[in-house]
């Protein structure tokens, strides 16, 4: 009777990522797909109808009030204008991540036809040898003008910086050029390292700082959005300090969490972690919510944060990345072993 009941109550989750393929044609420094850094189960693509399916049961089993289409690349899956219309029929706001070397004109149009709100694009060089040593694809010229094709129509693009070491230094006039292009606002994420290797592509504390700080200040002055998603440690920066930038704390599986959902139908707790906590083709998002791994990411926090007063909130950063990093979800986020002695 327990499990029934717990069964038919809703998963007080209202947003969710659909990694539709995990095909890309770029090959990013910093990319943080899970299925490139270790072993992960291979199949075919959901079809439309497996979609379909999985859409249903987060409606009936979930608050479900979002949805990000992501991938991989996701206009490298064959069916993906009949998914977002799919989604767009079920009355669901749909954000659309893609790295627009795809976003022909035509592409822009019917997304946009069929309900997409915003795009995210990362933009991360200045120049076209810094994009294709950073993104391993040739295509800046592509990139710039998929992001003309959305902003032309008056599309909500938002920019994505993902800072690294290599490309941090470059913050104002990759801003500047965000601008120039049309985009409605910028999130500002320092690298999430996926594996042990890309923790050498971190920023310094000192680069975050300087970019921070002139990100605040560009905010401030021109009244344009800025979101610092990925968490960074109180005790490293004082994010309270930067009025003009939003920022956070990760959510640790609560309900302001975004579970994924890769092409397969497997659920995540989050797209930076590679443990599958059930099949939403065969499991229920109830029994889900209480698995094992779930209730020990909610709750653990690491071992050298334990005492902090900041704890409660920040959890220590990302348990994701230490975990595919240093194999615990206990051990330091990456940002934090790399800098606890600078502050």
């Amino acid at each position: 009777m327990f499990w029934e009941k717990l069964i038919q109550r809703k998963a007080d989750l209202s947003h969710f990522v659909f990694e539709v393929t995990g095909r890309c044609n770029h090959n990013c420094t910093y990319c943080y797909n899970v299925w490139k850094h270790g072993s992960y189960p291979k199949g075919e693509e959901l079809d439309i109808d497996g979609w379909e399916m999985v859409l249903n049961k987060l409606i009936d089993q979930t608050n479900i009030r979002m949805v990000s289409i992501s991938g991989g690349e996701p206009l490298l899956y064959p069916r993906i204008f009949d998914l977002v219309r799919l989604i767009g029929k079920k009355g669901l706001k749909l954000n659309f991540l893609t790295n627009g070397s795809l976003m022909i004109e035509k592409n822009a149009k019917k997304l946009m036809e069929f309900g997409v709100s915003i795009f995210e694009i990362p933009f991360v060089g200045v120049s076209g040898e810094q994009h294709r040593q950073i993104k391993g694809a040739d295509d800046y010229e592509k990139v710039m003008e998929g992001i003309a094709n959305l902003t032309s129509q008056e599309a909500k693009v938002v920019a994505v910086m993902v800072a690294t070491k290599d490309n941090i230094d470059d913050i104002a006039e990759i801003v500047e050029m965000i601008v120039v292009l049309g985009c409605r606002g910028l999130m500002f994420n320092r690298i999430n390292p996926a594996c042990k290797k890309q923790v050498d592509l971190l920023p310094s504390i000192e680069q975050l700082k300087v970019a921070l700080k002139y990100l605040d200040e560009f905010a401030g002055k021109y009244n344009f959005g800025v979101a610092c998603s990925i968490p960074i440690q109180p005790c490293l920066i004082d994010m309270s300090q930067y009025s003009n930038l939003s920022s956070g704390y990760c959510p640790s599986g609560n309900n302001k969490s975004y579970f994924t959902i890769d092409w397969l139908g497997n659920v995540r707790v989050c797209n930076h972690s590679p443990v599958i906590l059930g099949n939403l083709l065969t499991d229920n998002m109830g029994q889900m919510m209480n698995n094992d791994y779930l209730c020990q990411f909610k709750e653990v926090i690491p071992k050298s944060c334990l005492g902090c007063n900041e704890a409660i909130n920040c959890r220590g950063g990302c348990k994701a990345a230490a975990e595919v990093c240093y194999g615990c979800l206990s051990d330091d986020d990456p940002l934090l072993v790399e800098n606890k002695k600078i502050g």
